[in-house]
């Protein structure tokens, strides 16, 4: 799934919210969601391969931390906005994605993909530009 770049209006509001707030909002969303398609906890939890007791304690605030996996089923089964999900479970923009052991910003990680998305590869010397931005981006967070 490619959800690159979208800007949300929700991020500045979020950020200034606890991990617990969001995770608990995050919750409440989804199974709003849930009530509102009438479904089962059974038919979304086998839909998106995780146990009825799981999606539960999502639910309910209870279980922290869902898997990116996790939630990129749930984006794609009730059709949510991904990165709208991904920000009320504490993965905004400003997250960090740990790569190799380095921490690197999501941000950062966009603006690469980003940049590879417009390249036209059948071109050599898009290659090589593409080539000199990998070794940049790497050198910049292997400092």
């Amino acid at each position: 799934m490619a959800y690159i770049g979208e800007e949300q209006t929700m991020t500045t509001v979020l950020k200034l919210k606890t991990a617990e707030t969001m995770e608990n909002e995050l919750g409440a969303f989804l199974k709003s969601e849930r009530n509102k398609k009438k479904l089962s906890l059974e038919k979304v939890a086998k839909a998106i391969g995780v146990s009825a007791s799981y999606l539960h304690r999502l639910e309910n605030g209870d279980r922290k931390n869902p898997s990116i996996a996790v939630l990129e089923q749930l984006c794609e089964f009730f059709s949510l906005n991904p990165q709208k999900v991904l920000e009320m479970a504490g993965l905004s923009k400003e997250s960090m994605i740990r790569v190799d052991n380095m921490k690197i910003p999501l941000s950062q990680i966009e603006n690469l993909a980003s940049f590879i998305l417009k390249l036209d590869l059948t071109d050599f010397t898009q290659v090589i530009t593409l080539k000199e931005e990998v070794e940049k981006f790497q050198n910049k967070f292997n400092k």
